[in-house]
């Protein structure tokens, strides 16, 4: 399939889309897709305020703070994505309408109203396709080294969310594949200091999420998908005690047998592509 030529959109001199820090530990990945709050110079401040910009529809609060403790802990691998959400969402299907949403939390963005397909493709191959290529490498390297990384996706929550409190601290999110997240919601709650999620605020949705489903579960890989409420982890001191924790519960059950196995759960049915052919997700020309 031939692609159209998407619009230049990051400048030589701007950040890069993705950003990898090594680790030694290769037998973890530690992954952020909504790292970072920043826009595109090109995009302006796609018509938000400043405290919309910096609030949860712009990126997870907290979550790099998190992530990285959570890679120094383990001395694993991180990648982490270097632009905000708004402008495309790493961790959506990027052909769909959610991945640039023209509304998010009830607030108008109107950077993304609009937005025709060769701005969009614009997104997509300076941003996401970069951020999971990365991702995509490192762990086909350590599959060739005969390494099975366990696949760790760190995301923080809104505390409110369509008038609901929500008090889950530390939510796992998963599906059909228990062997991380069962003996990590047991460990959770034995500590007796954590309101844990057992899929609570969000699963892990086949269709919807993209980073897990597609680079750990196409993998067999063993995984988990973390979110932390994004009001406990407000500082980068804050962020790294609630990372201390998982960390803590995740080593007092590290090494359960399987967790270096693959394991398959997806059907033909679900529709988790897995192919790594990222550049279907550009327009025909």
């Amino acid at each position: 399939m031939t692609v159209r030529e998407p619009l230049p959109l990051l400048a030589p001199d701007e950040p890069p889309p993705v950003r990898v820090t090594p680790g030694e530990n290769w037998s973890w990945l530690v992954v952020c897709d909504h790292a970072s709050r920043r826009f595109p110079r090109a995009l302006g401040e796609m018509g938000l305020s400043d405290a919309d910009s910096r609030d949860h529809i712009a990126w997870d609060i907290g979550g790099l703070d998190a992530a990285r403790r959570l890679a120094t802990r383990l001395n694993a691998p991180l990648i982490e994505c270097g632009y905000s959400r708004l402008v495309i969402d790493c961790n959506r299907y990027p052909h769909k309408h959610d991945a640039a949403p023209e509304v998010s939390d009830r607030r108008r963005i109107p950077g993304n109203e609009d937005l025709s397909p060769q701005a969009r493709d614009a997104r997509v191959a300076e941003i996401f396709i970069p951020y999971h290529q990365a991702i995509a490498a490192h762990l086909d390297a350590a599959l060739a080294k005969g390494i099975r990384p366990v696949f760790l996706s760190v995301h923080t929550c809104t505390a409110r969310m369509g008038g609901k409190d929500r008090p889950w601290e530390i939510g796992v999110g998963w599906t059909r594949d228990a062997r991380t997240a069962a003996p990590l919601l047991a460990a959770l709650e034995a500590r007796g200091d954590v309101v844990v999620g057992d899929n609570e605020p969000y699963g892990l949705d086949l269709g919807l999420d993209f980073t897990t489903p597609e680079h750990a579960m196409t993998r067999g890989l063993a995984h988990l998908q973390i979110e932390f409420r994004n009001d406990l982890v407000t500082t980068q001191e804050t962020a790294e005690a609630w990372a201390d924790k998982l960390f803590e519960a995740i080593t007092s059950i590290e090494d359960q047998a399987g967790w270096r196995q693959e394991d398959h759960h997806l059907t033909e049915s679900d529709g988790i592509l897995g192919d790594g052919n990222l550049d279907r997700f550009l327009s025909p020309r």
